[in-house]
């Protein structure tokens, strides 16, 4: 009977618990979620529940968030580690040309306290005789691989080693490229060239659980690294109080910007923030470090 009793307790609390720990995340009064994606402040859906513009987050008519400054870029998580994973565009062709397909993501990052990850991106390109390029202007290119034929065996079925799939890793501090697939110059190839090519940025993770699902897909996820921008931190941390304070640690990192047209990169300093050590929660709200018995059965 005890036990029976001690198990209803616990049942019939969880959903309260998780609600209150999901509203934990967020500022007073402001929505928590858009549609399945929990948004946790920094970020924000309406204005007052954000830390600045670049944190704003548009949820549209169908509850897909977005970042409102960058209306291409669906949210799919968000990570108070400092990550998010995001749906980026795949580049494809099926052409049997000799020629280069270049797919423009603009510059919208550039001025932005976000990053691309380089510890959990990789370039991939898929497909027979396809060169994939990452490129910052017209005459720089900062990453990419070939992909060599091999008709009877399926993409991802051995690896992405240079068969039908090849991998590069991205420079840190990646903000702003564009992509381009050609395929070999050597005439010996031009009639070996079949099926579609495909060259995109993707998180290592999915893919490596989804190989065969790109060629099916005109977006994948990737990971970006977030922080706060110093300028607006301080404006935020001039009203910190003592449980602010003593539950949570924040430190200062270099972040960067490039320019698409020189390639030339300019430091912008981001604030990470995380809890103490005892304490699991929401380092960017007051108090929102709590210690583990509070927010535990």
């Amino acid at each position: 009977m005890i036990l029976q009793l001690l198990f209803q307790i616990i049942f019939l609390s969880w959903p309260m618990i998780s609600r209150t720990q999901t509203q934990a995340l967020v500022k007073p009064g402001c929505p928590s979620k858009c549609g399945n994606v929990t948004i946790p402040f920094p970020f924000g859906i309406r204005e007052g529940c954000y830390i600045d513009d670049w944190f704003a987050i548009d949820c549209d008519s169908s509850n897909k968030p977005f970042i409102k400054r960058i209306q291409y870029l669906e949210v799919l998580e968000i990570f108070l580690n400092g990550t998010m994973r995001v749906n980026h565009p795949v580049l494809s062709t099926c052409s049997d040309e000799n020629d280069y397909f270049t797919l423009p993501h603009g510059n919208l990052l550039a001025e932005s306290p976000f990053v691309f990850s380089q510890k959990s991106n990789r370039f991939t390109a898929l497909g027979c005789n396809n060169i994939a390029y990452m490129r910052v202007s017209e005459f720089s290119i900062v990453g990419g691989c070939l992909s060599t034929c091999d008709k009877k065996t399926k993409t991802g079925e051995t690896g992405c080693y240079g068969i039908n799939c090849c991998q590069t890793k991205i420079p840190s501090s990646l903000k702003v490229f564009n992509t381009t697939i050609s395929t070999f110059n050597d005439e010996r190839n031009r009639t070996s060239i079949a099926g579609c090519r495909y060259a995109f940025l993707v998180d290592q993770n999915w893919f490596e659980k989804n190989p065969q699902n790109v060629e099916k897909r005109t977006h994948v996820p990737v990971v970006l690294d977030w922080g706060i921008l110093n300028s607006s931190f301080n404006l935020f941390a001039t009203h910190k109080q003592k449980g602010y304070n003593s539950t949570s640690r924040c430190q200062i990192y270099a972040n960067f910007t490039s320019s698409i047209a020189n390639s030339s990169s300019t430091q912008f300093p981001v604030v990470h923030c995380n809890c103490r050590k005892g304490y699991e929660g929401n380092p960017y709200l007051l108090k929102g470090c709590q210690g583990k018995l509070l927010t535990s059965i």
